[in-house]
């Protein structure tokens, strides 16, 4: 394998990725725009296509989120993080909601796919990517996983450790789409436009090839 797993990965599956991805966004926005607060929440949450929201839909979160809030309060918190400036501010308007279950994980993924050019997702295959650049090294970088890999996703010790990180992933994204693009081109894949979009189809191509689970 390559020093970095994103060197070494199939850019066609990442760019059918983020193609999917981004046609979902586009989906999101509509309903968002129209205010159609069912659909959105539906799709938003992971629940009738995964893709939605991956952080949700792997660990069944979005009918746990509905079971102790109704749909509109999940659109009122969509509304707060897409009036957000900076991306800093995502973990503190999740906080305030103080949603059960809809943590940094899938807020953060909520705010990206509405506005992937200033938010990006924290989720695992993001934070593995993240580490990966900040131990170089693979094996440390499972290690240190499994911390963010917690059964609890509601306990304030959780949402404090994901909050802590969620900073530090921009820079992260930024770095691996810059190498990353230029692999890309050597096999003939055209790089997203959407930065963080682009970054989350190259981390999860990786992590799905390169982690262990």
């Amino acid at each position: 394998m390559s020093d970095k797993p994103w060197d070494a990965i199939d850019y066609s599956a990442a760019a059918a990725l983020y193609a999917s991805r981004y046609e979902i966004h586009k989906r999101l926005i509509q309903f968002f725009q129209g205010n159609q607060v069912h659909e959105y929440v539906q799709l938003a949450l992971g629940i009738v296509e995964k893709g939605g929201n991956y952080s949700a839909a792997e660990h069944g979160l979005g009918p746990k989120i509905l079971q102790h809030s109704p749909p509109e309060t999940v659109f009122e918190l969509a509304k707060k993080l897409f009036m957000c400036q900076r991306p800093e501010e995502v973990p503190e308007v999740i906080y305030n909601e103080n949603l059960p279950y809809l943590k940094i994980s899938v807020g953060s993924e909520m705010a990206a796919l509405l506005k992937p050019h200033v938010f990006w997702v924290t989720n695992v295959r993001t934070v593995w990517a993240h580490l990966v650049i900040k131990h170089n090294d693979l094996g440390l970088a499972n290690e240190e996983l499994r911390y963010y890999r917690t059964t609890d996703m509601s306990s304030e010790m959780e949402y404090q450790l994901w909050s802590d990180i969620h900073p530090h992933i921009g820079a992260s994204m930024h770095q691996i789409v810059k190498v990353a693009s230029m692999h890309a081109n050597r096999q003939g894949i055209k790089a997203g436009d959407l930065t963080y979009l682009w970054a989350d189809a190259i981390a999860d191509t990786a992590y799905n090839k390169y982690s262990r689970r």
